[in-house]
């Protein structure tokens, strides 16, 4: 294979670059939720994932026993001090 040398060298600017900022965002960054925003969603997802747990019997008796164990392992710690 020769080289061409009949042909123009291409320029920068008409090759198919990607700029320099491909893949960053050129934008202002999203504002940060408030504590209270970010509260109020996760007390719907808690809501939601409980509302998911009592609708199915077997998650329900596992969560029902998971609290029961808590209860008793904060019990035993709080009777010993």
């Amino acid at each position: 294979m020769a080289l061409d040398f009949t042909r123009k060298p291409q320029r920068a600017r008409d090759r198919q670059v990607a700029p320099r900022t491909a893949g960053f965002k050129t934008t202002m960054p999203r504002k940060r939720k408030t504590k209270e925003e970010v509260r109020e969603k996760t007390k719907i997802a808690r809501r939601k994932r409980y509302e998911h747990i009592k609708s199915n019997a077997v998650l329900y008796a596992l969560e029902k026993e998971k609290k029961r164990q808590k209860y008793t392992r904060q019990k035993e710690q709080y009777s010993v001090q």
